[in-house]
């Protein structure tokens, strides 16, 4: 992490202080890989699809960052992708019923194209925002949360989206769990539009947006309690196919970790993973306990989703019952499949 970047987002915060705007759009690793004509609104990620229908049906004011490597000073690509960048912007390319008119101004690495009336400003920055992994804890990571202290300050809605395939789950529940008034971030602030379902290059940006309420707040699924998800369960087809993913991953996470426990104690192997509901000194019966209390919770949403047949509860069931009897892989494989 270089002082030149830090000085770079310290200038943007700054920016974003002092002139605040009603919704900001902050993308990581989202250069183009493509011809202006071939980028298309399933793809378009430097303005996408949502950004647009925020245009259309609201007054707000906006403000687009997007930052990538290949924007930057000294990389090979740089003069090439900055001039898209050019060529995009003039464009005028976008299906929206509102012009949008740039006039472009640069400081340093910080390209800024805004708008006559200054509606939106759409901010290149060339570097690479790292994060905070096992190997690194020099990270860029502070940026994000400062965006997210000044959007609650300013009572206005961050989207923060990934496209280089790091998951965002560790840093959104920390700076959820950090954050002092927890109800205004769940509705104002976005970490990941797919919902931890897709963040890479090759985003769906017609199918993956944000979902609001009638409030025109962010239904925030990733950080919703269970019984949160259950009660808006059939509001739309929409929803429910996002409700639908985010138990499927938990339902295969519990065999991918509570269930190998339970091979590992049947094997006299210590622990893998671990919970708070057993310990090295549990049995393999009461881990297979766990297992059974948990599955159960999610199978019975799935069923409120309609994603199993009679034929399916009545497998479920014998699988449940009749868990000895089985291979102990053969059980975890039919069972991690029994929604499909």
């Amino acid at each position: 992490m270089s002082n030149k970047m830090n000085d770079t987002l310290n200038y943007l915060l700054q920016n974003c202080n002092h002139n605040p705007v009603n919704f900001t759009y902050f993308a990581i690793g989202s250069a183009p890989h493509c011809s202006i004509s071939e980028l298309n609104e399933r793809y378009d990620q430097i303005i996408p699809k949502f950004i647009l229908d925020i245009l259309d049906n609201t007054d707000d004011t906006i403000r687009i960052i997007n930052i990538d490597e290949v924007f930057e000073n000294n990389h090979i690509q740089m003069n090439e992708k900055i001039q898209m960048m050019t060529e995009y912007h003039k464009s005028n390319k976008w299906n929206t019923n509102y012009k949008l008119d740039f006039e472009y101004t640069k400081y340093e690495n910080i390209h800024i194209w805004r708008t006559k009336d200054n509606r939106v400003e759409s901010i290149i920055i060339g570097g690479s925002f790292t994060h905070k992994n096992r190997w690194n804890d020099l990270t860029n990571d502070w940026f994000i949360e400062k965006l997210c202290d000044l959007t609650l300050k300013f009572n206005s809605k961050l989207v923060v989206q990934e496209y280089t395939g790091y998951d965002l789950d560790n840093l959104r529940f920390e700076l959820f769990n950090k954050s002092l008034n927890k109800e205004l971030f769940k509705n104002k602030i976005l970490i990941d539009i797919t919902y931890g379902n897709n963040c890479g290059c090759g985003t769906d940006l017609i199918k993956n947006k944000p979902i609001y309420n009638d409030f025109y707040d962010f239904i925030n699924f990733t950080l919703m309690k269970d019984s949160e998800m259950v009660d808006i369960i059939g509001k739309s087809d929409e929803i429910d196919e996002i409700i639908k993913i985010f138990f499927i991953k938990k339902f295969r996470q519990i065999i991918h970790t509570i269930y190998v426990d339970y091979r590992r104690k049947k094997s006299g192997q210590s622990l893998m993973f671990g919970h708070s509901l057993y310990n090295e000194l549990s049995t393999a019966g009461q881990i297979m306990q766990v297992v059974l209390n948990e599955l159960n919770e999610i199978i019975k949403i799935f069923d409120l989703l309609k994603m199993l047949t009679d034929e399916k509860k009545e497998l479920i069931k014998n699988l449940f019952e009749k868990y000895p009897e089985y291979d102990i892989y053969k059980w975890g494989e039919i069972m991690i499949n029994i929604y499909k």
